[in-house]
């Protein structure tokens, strides 16, 4: 999907937040930065402290970064709790709502591996 024609286009990009996981490199990290300069509102998982460095250098402050890693439900839970503080009352619970669907979603797990990551 490109967003330059018109019936792609997403409105109010500055108020959408997007969960992305594994964005120390490669394909997440690319996403979050296209993401980024589209002027959405990112939050960030990376497994490492390097990987989230690297992020927060190449991002602006839209981005918010988070260490976890998806198959640990202690940390996935901790950083669910952090990012419904990021998220505030004012923008609407909708959007609290998004972030609790997606994290739901990587908590909800087989044998302690997450069964599905949006």
């Amino acid at each position: 999907m490109t967003l330059r024609r018109d019936k792609d286009k997403i409105d109010g990009i500055t108020n959408k937040y997007v969960l992305i996981t594994g964005c120390g490199s490669g394909f997440g990290k690319e996403i979050t930065q296209r993401l980024d300069q589209l002027g959405f509102r990112i939050f960030a998982t990376c497994r490492t402290k390097q990987g989230e460095d690297s992020v927060r250098e190449a991002c602006s402050d839209r981005v918010k970064t988070y260490i976890m890693d998806v198959t640990d439900s202690k940390q996935v839970q901790d950083v669910f709790e952090r990012i419904k503080k990021e998220i505030p009352d004012e923008e609407g619970n909708s959007k609290k709502r998004l972030a609790i669907n997606i994290l739901t979603h990587v908590t909800s797990s087989e044998n302690g591996h997450p069964t599905a990551i949006v």
